[in-house]
């Protein structure tokens, strides 16, 4: 392991005097220094991947491996790199099984002990895209004991800024929306296996959050998307075998979440499923094998040009 300066021409420099074959850029986009960095031939090969589920736009960037099953027909227009859509695997880390520790919390330890069906949202709030405005309306519409709980993560413009959104679209919606503030991951798991049901956010997914749902074996209803950032809930379902919760579109979305809320057996049933098919996100090494035949494919693709 190498610690790198923060200035950005010694931390070049520290990477290049390492004369790496790959270098793996697991989050460009998510901060300045490994964006400005990846501007560079650093590497014979330079690679991303979904840590940022975006094309970094940068032609230093030789390739961007994604999943077979994250991905569209023709997705190679979406990315500047070269996409690498590893076969069938659900995730794109290896996981480790998160686990709730200890008696799980009742809704009363999170100020929600009148909540008669929680339907949680638990992704940061930039990702709520305008589109969930009307499925939310519609969920409150169809389930008169819905509540919408999200998680405000304590930045002083995003919450007031969506409860002003939500109120403008539909104030009896709005009135039955709860936020609770940011927690430790003990508690957060706890929240969630508090849950009825789980609101993927269309558009940009939940990745750790549905991982961690189904760990702690909650449905989760997503709408796939046009591009990878939309598609990750639809691509973890269809590695387990189980899309009952995959929808089609937004009644359908609507439909499916107010149905595992309400219907106990119809929610026990995708219980089960989840449970006996979630095996194949976690701890499972063929994600590990699939990134390494890449990786040397990669490097014997490109060698010759050094």
């Amino acid at each position: 392991m190498i610690t790198l300066p923060p200035q950005l021409d010694a931390a070049r420099a520290s990477l290049a005097a390492q004369a790496f074959d790959i270098l793996y850029y697991q989050d460009v986009g998510m901060e300045p220094l490994s964006y400005c960095l990846a501007l560079a031939r650093l590497a014979p090969v330079q690679v991303t991947s979904f840590g940022h589920p975006d094309t970094t736009g940068i032609p230093n960037v030789d390739y961007y491996i994604s999943s077979s099953l994250y991905e569209p027909p023709g997705a190679e227009a979406n990315y500047t790199e070269r996409l690498v859509a590893l076969p069938d695997v659900g995730t794109l880390a290896y996981y480790y099984t998160p686990k709730l520790t200890g008696p799980r919390p009742s809704r009363g330890d999170y100020g929600l002990e009148d909540v008669q069906r929680l339907y949680l949202c638990p992704q940061t709030l930039f990702k709520v895209h305008p589109q969930m405005d009307a499925l939310f309306a519609a969920i409150v519409e169809r389930d008169p004991g819905a509540t919408i709980v999200l998680i405000d993560g304590g930045h002083r413009a995003l919450r007031p800024a969506l409860e002003r959104r939500l109120r403008a679209h539909s104030a009896r919606m709005a009135d039955r929306v709860r936020f609770v503030p940011a927690m430790p991951f003990s508690s957060y798991l706890g929240l969630v296996a508090s849950a009825d049901v789980i609101l993927d956010t269309v558009h940009f997914n939940g990745y750790n959050t549905t991982l961690e749902a189904f760990a702690l074996d909650m449905p989760v209803v997503t709408l796939p998307r046009a591009f990878q950032r939309g598609r990750h809930g639809s691509g973890m379902y269809e590695a387990m075998g189980f899309k009952d919760l995959v929808a089609v579109d937004e009644a359908d979305y609507v439909a499916k979440a107010v149905r595992v809320a309400t219907d106990s057996a119809f929610r026990a049933h995708c219980v089960g499923r989840i449970v006996a098919t979630r095996g194949v996100l976690f701890e499972n090494d063929r994600f590990i094998r699939s990134t390494e035949a890449a990786l040397e494919s990669m490097l014997a693709e490109r060698s010759p040009l050094e």
